[in-house]
């Protein structure tokens, strides 16, 4: 209905071509693939994983650089379990490892402009489901948090609006 509408919309001018934009991420952005294309245990992830995953560490790191040095200062500094673990972790993240992620989501963004350039949209919704309920605990806040990430990143990375 959406490619309807936007033929109705932009005339012949519209072509729709549906691709895995994952596995566009893993086939053209070699440095995302052989950085961040598996898990800490060695298993393969999603081209959506691994941008994600680069993301997180380029995310933390300006997070650290911003606000570290008011975190440690601070006594009484009290952070929601999950949090404060996201907190601690962009506190180890190595530069090396900070600037590896960079260039990996530098090379994903190139990748996005240049489908853009032969498409023109990319249409996808901006969350993985229905907000969690409520009631959720915290390990299905954070999973949500994850699988919503993989997608926000894309905008985030490509410099595109959502």
């Amino acid at each position: 209905a959406a490619f309807e509408a936007s033929k109705a919309s932009f005339g012949a001018k519209v072509r729709c071509i549906t691709l895995n934009l994952g596995e566009e991420l893993l086939t053209k952005a070699p440095k995302l693939k052989a950085k961040f294309g598996t898990d800490a245990e060695g298993a393969p992830v999603t081209g959506l994983g691994a941008l994600r995953a680069a993301f997180a560490i380029v995310q933390g790191a300006e997070f650290w650089a911003q606000h570290g040095a008011w975190i440690e200062a601070q006594e009484l500094l009290e952070l929601e379990e999950t949090i404060a673990t996201r907190v601690e972790a962009a506190s180890e993240i190595p530069p090396k490892l900070a600037q590896e992620a960079m260039a990996a989501l530098t090379e994903a963004a190139s990748v996005f402009k240049q489908l853009l350039k032969d498409c023109g949209l990319f249409l996808l919704p901006t969350v993985p489901d229905v907000a969690p309920e409520i009631d959720a605990t915290s390990e299905q806040l954070d999973e949500f948090r994850k699988s919503a990430m993989h997608l926000l990143t894309i905008a985030s990375t490509g410099g595109l609006p959502q």
